[in-house]
Order: C-alpha cells, then sequence, then structure tokens
C-alpha cells in the first residue's frame, strides 16, 4: 500500500491522475473485505474447532460411563463369586480333603516301594543294606568314572 502511495504522489505532477482518495478508497475497501473474510475464516475454525472439541467430550464421557458401568458388574461378578466360593467352600473343601487323603496314601506307598527297591538294589554280598556313608563314597568313585 505504502508503494502504491509513493507511486501516487511522484506521478501527481500529471494531471491525468485521479485524487489520492479516488485510489486510496478502493483500497482501504479491498482491505476490510479481506479482513473480514480474514475474520470469518478464523471465526467459521473456530467454531469447527470448538465443535470437535465439544463431539471429543462427549465421547470421552460416553466412554468413561460405559467404562464406569464395566467397573461396577465386574466389581458385583467378582462379588458375587466370593458368596458362591464361600457357600461352597465348605463342601468343596471336605471333598478335596478326601482326594488328597487318597493321593497321599498313594504317594506314600509309592514312596516305600521305591525305597525297598532300592535298598535291595544297594545291598551288599551279605544281604544287608549298605550303609550310607560306604553308597555315598561308591557313588563318589562312581561319578568320578562317568566324568572322565
Amino acid at each position: 500500500m505504502k508503494a502504491t502511495l509513493r507511486r501516487v504522489h511522484a506521478a501527481q505532477k500529471d494531471d491525468e491522475i485521479p485524487p489520492n482518495e479516488a485510489i486510496i478508497a478502493p483500497l482501504e475497501a479491498e482491505l476490510k473485505l479481506v479482513r473480514m473474510n480474514d475474520d470469518n475464516r478464523a471465526l467459521d475454525h473456530l467454531s469447527k474447532s470448538k465443535e470437535a472439541s465439544l463431539l471429543d467430550a462427549e465421547r470421552s464421557g460416553e466412554i468413561s460411563m460405559a467404562k464406569a458401568s464395566w467397573v461396577e458388574r465386574l466389581t458385583q461378578i467378582v462379588g458375587e463369586l466370593e458368596e458362591a466360593v464361600m457357600s461352597g467352600g465348605a463342601a468343596a473343601n471336605v471333598e478335596e480333603k478326601k482326594i488328597f487323603d487318597c493321593e497321599l496314601a498313594r504317594a506314600k506307598i509309592s514312596a516305600n516301594g521305591d525305597a525297598v527297591v532300592i535298598a535291595n538294589y544297594w545291598k551288599d554280598t551279605d544281604k544287608k543294606v549298605m550303609p550310607v556313608k560306604q553308597w555315598l563314597e561308591e557313588r563318589r568313585v562312581f561319578q568320578k568314572y562317568i566324568t572322565i
């Protein structure tokens, strides 16, 4: 705009050039239109941004409400399960104790059988069970031969 004014002042010597007001008025009107358009675009952008933010906030609120609902439902389910376990726990414990006792008895029988087999394997020539000290010494010697 300043450059235009300089040209106008420089050319004022010429009689054919219109007065400054005739040149400046359309430029000012155009400038006002540009500023109004810029302001309108900025307002439009802000409105759209505000609307998008409101929609995001609404979606976030809905998601939060859904999550809270799920948490409440999970808490309720956990409570129901705890009640079921507590009420059925006594009967289940008796049954599980019977099963545990049977398994323990089987394990003891198996361990005793294994102990007899091992003891018979380690008997010496006199049919006596080898003393632990002797067994450990023979085992140590045997392992030396294996690692060599």
